[in-house]
């Protein structure tokens, strides 16, 4: 995929189609080969088909991974209530979100710490994106809430990518003064990153909260 990507960055049409092509024959094998059960198979087939433009290919891949395949499943359930939620499908992403919170506690044995924190956050992004597009922001700031403790990670750059998301989300809101703690121990983490800078200085500000400018 990372090839795929490059190519479309640059822009050209015939390197994106070769790259394609060569994806879809290494997969296609796998799919009738070793990797028959395997969930990457089916995630990787299925951004296939979304670089292709094919939505309803996307998730029939998925579905079809997630009879199939064998545990840990979440991550399939969780790209299909994303392509939902990109989609502004409310109904089939409220039922695909809570598939996916059923599947995160089947596979928990499976995981380890580190995935268990990265698919929590994960999940609970999308939750996010529903609520956000429902616009109950009352659901929205709790999910936050809920987000900044029970995802608190000793991993550094998962705790950056969870203050980060957190601050931005706060302060479309308008949870300012949320929002400027939030980017404040994103800085502490990435104290360079300008974006992180510009977001706690607005914050900051419009929170009353000169006195803490940096």
């Amino acid at each position: 995929m990372g090839r795929i990507l490059n190519a479309k960055r640059l822009g050209n049409q015939q390197l994106i189609d070769t790259q394609i092509g060569q994806a879809e024959e290494i997969l296609g094998k796998l799919r009738v080969g070793s990797g028959i059960r395997v969930p990457f198979t089916y995630a990787s087939l299925s951004e296939l088909a979304l670089v292709k433009g094919d939505k309803e290919k996307a998730i029939q891949t998925l579905e079809d991974g997630l009879r199939v395949c064998e545990p840990p499943l979440v991550d399939l359930q969780l790209r299909l209530a994303q392509i939902y939620n990109l989609n502004n499908e409310p109904e089939l992403a409220l039922a695909a979100l809570k598939k996916t919170d059923e599947t995160l506690r089947q596979d928990s044995p499976r995981l380890n710490s580190a995935q268990q924190t990265e698919f929590s956050r994960a999940i609970k992004q999308q939750w996010l994106e529903y609520y956000n597009a429902q616009g109950n922001l009352v659901a929205v700031n709790e999910q936050l809430d809920s987000l900044l403790v029970s995802t608190a990670s000793s991993d550094s750059n998962t705790e950056l990518r969870i203050q980060a998301f957190a601050a931005e989300a706060f302060r479309k809101i308008g949870y300012c003064d949320k929002a400027a703690t939030a980017y404040l121990r994103a800085l502490a983490l990435a104290p360079k990153n300008d974006s992180l800078h510009r977001g706690a200085a607005e914050c900051l500000v419009k929170s009353n909260r000169t006195e803490d400018a940096i």
